[in-house]
């Protein structure tokens, strides 16, 4: 004959078991309370630390880092809202009201309300770019360059629909692109200068 255990469940008295959820629930508000303070400066110096032994350093307060590696260097500056990209190949400034480095070619006209958000320097291939906004319309803009380029001696090469304009002067070759701002305020305009292809 088979025997039957029976086994009894003996329950914890109710107010018991919430004093020890209380308990166990006010732990983990203090310890994540603590954490919250604690762990994102634990997170902080690591995350400083990888990025600096990868060659990033940051500034968190101003906003600054920059970025060097075999190929080049990246410098931000957090209190302009610009920066800078050097590499043996050339160097890009971006930003706003940036001005024109002393390398772009002098035989081609910038709008005198021009706001530079770009400049390439002349690169290892002899290019240089500039990129900017300005209060003119397309046409404006347009019919500006299609003038004062051939007054600077440059020959018109082709034209399309008021946005693109090309010309060559001597082993040089210019293209200028204008289209309408993105904040569809004004004009952006695009010139790059280089060698003739």
């Amino acid at each position: 004959m088979e025997e039957t255990k029976q086994t009894e469940t003996v329950q914890a008295p109710a107010k018991k078991k919430s004093n020890v959820l209380l308990i166990v629930v006010v732990v983990l508000v203090v310890l994540l309370a603590a954490c919250g303070l604690i762990i994102p400066r634990i997170i902080g110096g690591v995350f400083k630390g990888v990025l600096q032994s990868n060659g990033i350093s940051l500034d968190e307060k101003k906003g600054d880092f920059s970025i060097k590696t075999d190929e080049g260097e990246l410098k931000f500056d957090g209190d302009k809202n610009s920066g800078t990209i050097k590499t043996d190949e050339g160097e890009v400034q971006y930003g706003e009201g940036l001005s024109l480095p002393s390398d772009f070619p002098k035989n081609v006209p910038i709008l005198s309300d021009a706001n530079i958000l770009s400049v390439t320097s002349k690169t290892a291939n002899g290019s240089a770019m500039v990129v900017y906004t300005t209060s003119k319309t397309n046409k404006e803009v347009y019919d500006y360059y299609k003038a004062e380029m051939v007054t600077k001696g440059w020959t018109e090469q082709m034209s399309f629909s008021e946005e693109m304009l090309s010309f060559t002067q001597g082993d040089q070759s210019a293209l200028i692109i204008v289209a309408k701002s993105e904040e569809n305020k004004g004009t952006s305009v695009t010139v790059t200068v280089g060698e003739k292809q």
